[in-house]
């Protein structure tokens, strides 16, 4: 049903500040917006029974808000546009969160960047969560303060709202008194100690990052040690994991689940992390794009342009540190803080990665990468490095007898897998001799020189037990420790 204009219903002036932004909810019925001139800071108080029922008083000469508005109401509730309309702010259509978010940004550009948003946490195409980050996600829309007002009730007591930006919290229905104080608190910045354990001030906000947030990541691996290492590392920066040890599998959880980023290895058996990121980029739309960052120990000269013509967005050297992967989840991330020519940013490689350190001849393995393995374990949980150690243990003889085949029934393919896959595992456990083996190896593989392989077969196996016998004592001294 359709509704004169505030101003000629109300009679309202015309506002000081540009009109609200249009937000897609539930309903059939259009969306509603409303405007307003910020309320003068002093012309309220939060336990007055006459400021709830009063118009809200007029701004401050230049300065300006807006208010948008959207969700599933039913009609014998009040919506907030409608409350908003009787305290004399502006009304107005809304039609997508897409459109609501180009708004967003025009005004901003114009320089009348809305003050306020009030989002449902369900709406068909862009849900709240997901249009909250995206106004995060942009600095020329970052200021704009949210509510959400949902009917899920269960998401007061969850993370995602705060994570996304999001300062405040209603659930519905809620008591006008209790919309008004959101809003004229959130427009004011007037926050009382009663909202504490509601409201995220919005200088958190402003430097919250992903790596807090319980992001979901998916981590495409076929290696089991690098997929425990890596896994560790994101757990211990807040992310939720997934893993699919194969191409298919990523594009299959692709489909069925919402993630905020993705981790693609590069080289797997039966699809590579290439056509599985071809996969994915078709079947997702322009307004559904998930970063996905290459993981390949490979370094070799055009690697960075295959990932980029792939549709990867950033590109990631194996084995990486902890801190570089939190560089790479900060930089592309929906929450993070970025800079105006970050919304169409290149392909730029972070290539920082794990540099051995200079070791006596006779030490087999780098003990900095044991210790950064170490500093993974979390409390109460089993001891990480025993685990991995196990696991590496347990899968490189399978690997290194397949190396073996291949010098013996020419398959370079099968050859350059395994030797890169072994490679990057052993490079994680720092067994450095034993990773410049199988580099030679990977590369013999993908020259498809397989007859110059056999000789360095006998050196992979004299390394391998050098490796494990070290690898035994770390246990038992791990064992010790831990008694």
């Amino acid at each position: 049903m359709g509704h004169p204009s505030p101003q000629n219903r109300l009679g309202l002036r015309q506002p000081v500040c540009a009109p609200a932004v249009p937000v897609t909810g539930t309903t059939r019925q259009p969306r509603k917006l409303v405007a307003a001139p910020l309320p003068a800071p002093d012309d309220w108080t939060p336990r007055s029974d006459a400021y709830f029922a009063s118009p809200l008083a007029q701004g401050t000469p230049g300065k300006q808000c807006g208010l948008a508005a959207t969700g599933d109401y039913q009609p014998s509730l009040r919506s907030p546009w409608l409350a908003a309309e009787d305290w004399g702010l502006q009304a107005i259509d809304a039609d997508s969160g897409d459109k609501a978010l180009i708004l967003l940004q025009e005004a901003a550009a114009n320089g009348k960047p809305y003050g306020l948003a009030i989002l449902d946490r369900m709406m068909p195409g862009m849900d709240g969560i997901t249009l909250a980050r995206k106004i995060k996600a942009d600095p020329e829309t970052a200021d704009t303060r949210l509510l959400m007002y949902s009917a899920l009730h269960e998401e007061a007591g969850d993370t995602d709202w705060r994570e996304a930006g999001i300062q405040a919290y209603l659930s519905k229905p809620a008591r006008l008194k209790d919309l008004r104080h959101q809003v004229l608190s959130l427009l004011t910045n007037k926050l009382s100690i009663f909202d504490q354990a509601k409201i995220l001030p919005a200088e958190t906000v402003k430097v919250a990052t992903i790596t807090q947030s319980g992001s979901r990541i998916l981590l495409v691996e076929d290696n089991e040690v690098n997929q425990t290492v890596a896994r560790n590392m994101l757990e211990k920066l807040g992310c939720r994991v997934n893993v699919a040890a194969q191409g298919h599998l990523a594009v299959e959880s692709v489909k069925k689940n919402s993630y905020d980023l993705i981790l693609m290895d590069c080289h797997m058996p039966e699809m590579d992390g290439f056509e599985a990121t071809k996969k994915i980029r078709h079947q997702e739309s322009d307004a559904s794009h998930v970063p996905i960052i290459a993981l390949t120990a490979d370094v070799q000269k055009g690697t960075q342009e295959q990932c980029h013509a792939a549709g990867m967005d950033d590109y990631l050297s194996k084995p990486f540190e902890q801190e570089t992967l939190r560089g790479v989840l900060e930089k592309w991330l929906p929450i993070k803080q970025t800079n105006p020519t970050d919304h169409n940013p290149p392909a730029t490689p972070t290539q920082t990665e794990y540099t051995p350190a200079q070791t006596d001849e006779a030490e087999l393995l780098d003990q900095r990468a044991l210790d950064k393995i170490r500093a993974l374990q979390r409390p109460g949980a089993p001891d990480i490095l025993s685990k991995i150690i196990g696991i590496y243990l347990n899968t490189t003889p399978g690997l290194m007898e397949k190396m073996k085949d291949t010098a013996v029934n020419g398959d370079a393919d099968v050859l350059y897998q395994t030797a890169h896959s072994l490679k990057s595992s052993s490079a994680n456990l720092g067994a450095m001799q034993l990773t410049a083996i199988c580099k030679e190896l990977e590369a013999i593989g993908r020259e498809g020189k397989i007859q110059k392989a056999q000789p360095l077969m006998e050196s992979l196996k004299i390394e391998y037990q050098k490796v494990e016998m070290e690898l035994l004592a770390n246990l038992v001294k791990t064992d010790e420790l831990s008694a």
